[in-house]
């Protein structure tokens, strides 16, 4: 099945804010966002969940470009602050994880991949990202 013109194409990050939900109340929220700034402004929220499109990837054999196979690549940083009595990063990590991977998304799964940003630490808020891509078909009408 071929995506078509009516498919929101950045519906995915939709798809993982409502699979991170349910990890409430451990995190405080889930935000989508469009860049890395916005998760520094919001940074003082913690712990949360920050969503950011990374691009997509055309894969070989696009027939011309009008069908593709694009692989979506999403960016899910966890923002941290060490309090007592809260769950640690680690622990918050393995249930982001497990909330995400394997997840049916359109005809495709949600796939554990390394990110291409490190971890970073400022005022004491830890940044700590995980990356997914999900595979997706796309077919473009001709004229």
């Amino acid at each position: 099945v071929y995506l078509m013109a009516d498919i929101d194409w950045l519906g995915a990050g939709a798809e993982i804010k409502r699979l991170l939900e349910p990890l409430k109340p451990g995190l405080r929220d889930v935000f989508l966002g469009t860049e890395m700034a916005d998760v520094k402004n919001l940074g003082q929220i913690t712990p949360a969940v920050h969503i950011l499109f990374q691009g997509d990837r055309v894969g070989d054999g696009s027939q011309s470009g009008l069908a593709a196979k694009v692989s979506q690549s999403w960016l899910v940083v966890l923002a941290y602050r060490a309090t007592p009595g809260q769950p640690t990063a680690g622990f918050l990590l393995h249930k982001i994880m497990s909330a995400i991977s394997g997840k049916p998304y359109e005809n495709s799964t949600f796939t554990r991949v390394t990110p291409g940003v490190r971890p970073s630490y400022s005022g004491g808020v830890a940044y700590l990202p995980l990356a997914f891509e999900v595979q997706l078909k796309f077919k473009g009408e001709r004229s």
